[in-house]
This record gives structure tokens, C-alpha cells and sequence, in this order.
């Protein structure tokens, strides 16, 4: 069985993802925002029953807890494992949701991964690496990242 749960991205999943876009800073064309759209797309898909809300501190809710989805480029040459890094923004103040809810997408939007969840508190107890640093594909970070490995999260059906 495969750990990291794989799903195939189909155009209509796109469409959704920059009409959500579209009252964003970049909107639509901003490849971030699509891909953050893509993996709460793929979450409400997961987790049947889920709602999309939009808020500020989490984006949907699901069996009265609060999701925050936080997605990351899959590229090429990413090798999907356990040790594979994944950034969480530190945000002032912290965002109150339950969980975070992580994924990947891969960079021709065909393909998306269910990484796994962390606790709030896990997140917000976890190493930091500084913004202005480069790190992994990123030139450099504009802003404090909480650094996590998929090794330390839990599988999605913890929730």
C-alpha cells in the first residue's frame, strides 16, 4: 500500500482552483495561490463531508475541527519520502485551527499527494528556519517557516 496518498489532478479541479483564486493578492495567476487552491481541493476530496469556509485561520471544517491545508510544489527530481521537507509559515499571530493538513502537487498540475496531518501545537513546537535563507527549491524565504519532515506526520485518518 501506498504510504502518501496519490490522486490524479483533472481540469476541472483547475478550473475550481483559480475561480477560488480570483479575490486573492495575484489571483488566479499566481502559481502559488492555484496550488494552495489544488490542495484544499484535494482535501474536501479526501475528507467527504468537509466544508470549504475561507477563513483567515483555517480554510475548511470537518467533524467539528478546523483545517488548515498547506500544500508544496512537487518537482521532477522531489523524492517523495519521509525526509522530504515541508515549510509551514509562521504566522503572527498563529493561526487557530486543529490541524494542519499537508500536500503536494506536482508542477504540470497532473498529480497531487495526501502527505499526512500535524496538530496545532506539533506545528507550532516544531524548528523554525528564518526568512532570507535559501532552502530546498526556494531562492529565498520571505518570511519564518516552521520546518517538518512527512516522517513526523501522522497519517490523514488520525483526524
Amino acid at each position: 500500500m501506498e504510504k502518501y496518498k496519490k490522486c490524479e489532478i483533472s481540469e476541472e479541479m483547475v478550473v475550481l482552483a483559480k475561480q477560488r483564486c480570483k479575490g486573492m493578492k495575484g489571483g488566479d495567476k499566481s502559481r502559488d495561490n492555484v496550488v494552495g487552491a489544488l490542495g484544499v481541493i484535494g482535501t474536501e476530496l479526501y475528507y467527504p463531508g468537509c466544508q470549504f469556509v475561507d477563513e483567515r485561520n483555517y480554510d475548511l471544517t470537518y467533524k467539528g475541527k478546523n483545517l488548515e491545508v498547506k500544500t508544496r510544489s512537487i518537482y521532477p527530481n522531489t523524492i517523495i519520502g519521509p525526509d522530504l521537507e515541508f515549510l509551514i509559515p509562521k504566522k503572527t499571530p498563529l493561526q487557530w485551527c486543529d490541524f494542519y493538513v499537508c500536500l503536494g502537487v506536482d508542477t504540470k498540475f497532473e498529480s497531487m499527494w495526501m502527505f499526512g496531518v500535524m496538530p496545532r501545537e506539533t506545528v507550532h513546537s516544531s524548528n523554525m528556519i528564518g526568512r532570507g535563507l535559501s532552502f530546498a527549491d526556494i531562492d529565498e524565504l520571505k518570511e519564518d517557516n516552521h520546518l517538518l519532515y512527512l516522517k513526523q506526520m501522522y497519517p490523514p485518518e488520525y483526524i
